[in-house]
């Protein structure tokens, strides 16, 4: 606050609407009001008690001071939101992350055994070889294995509409298909696997 004579220049940061400060200082005449993003420009005339108005000008100047902690204390808040928002999201993609490459050791590595396969489903595993079924998006699929090792798939059924489910035993490998219709679907066993 700056004083000349019987005017009065005060810059409120904490208070940038006028209709406020008017309810504060009803003694004030104002002369000008430049408000910004920071704040208000006030240039005013006072009149009536000088006391009263230092008075006035002090409760403003606290009113000011609460307004700009607590200001603190939201900007505080948010940044520890954010924080925490960030962890999670850091905590999130480090799940994401193991569960697709998760490994029992450290000397563990992933091998693809079979790429390239039209929507592979369901799994079953023997002794020499992995099963699987895939579909086309016709709904045409086929049975495949490849070995424990890798290498080239083979495929042990074609023409399958909709398989589903695949098991194994010594001799056999084992699936349903779902067909087109209702009450077209078969359960199906190829022998020797």
């Amino acid at each position: 606050m700056h004083r000349a004579a019987d005017e009065l220049h005060l810059h409120l940061p904490g208070l940038p609407q006028l209709a406020g400060l008017r309810g504060l200082l009803p003694s004030l005449h104002v002369l000008t009001d430049e408000r910004s993003a920071t704040g208000a420009h006030v240039f005013a005339r006072w009149r009536g008690d000088h006391q009263r108005l230092i008075r006035q000008q002090r409760f403003v100047q606290r009113q000011q001071q609460r307004l700009l902690v607590q200001r603190r204390q939201q900007r505080f808040v948010q940044r520890q939101r954010q924080r925490l928002v960030q962890r999670q999201r850091q905590r999130l993609v480090q799940r994401r992350q193991q569960q697709r490459g998760r490994s029992a050791d450290a000397g563990s590595t992933l091998v693809a055994l079979a790429s390239g396969q039209a929507l592979p489903r369901g799994i079953a595993v023997d002794g020499t070889s992995v099963y699987w079924n895939t579909e086309d998006s016709s709904g045409t699929g086929a049975v495949m294995k490849v070995p424990l090792t890798g290498g080239t798939p083979v495929t042990l059924a074609s023409g399958q509409i909709y398989p589903v489910g695949i098991a194994v035993d010594s001799t056999s490998v084992y699936w349903a298909t779902t067909g087109h219709a209702a009450g077209t679907g078969t359960v199906m066993r190829l022998t020797p696997k």
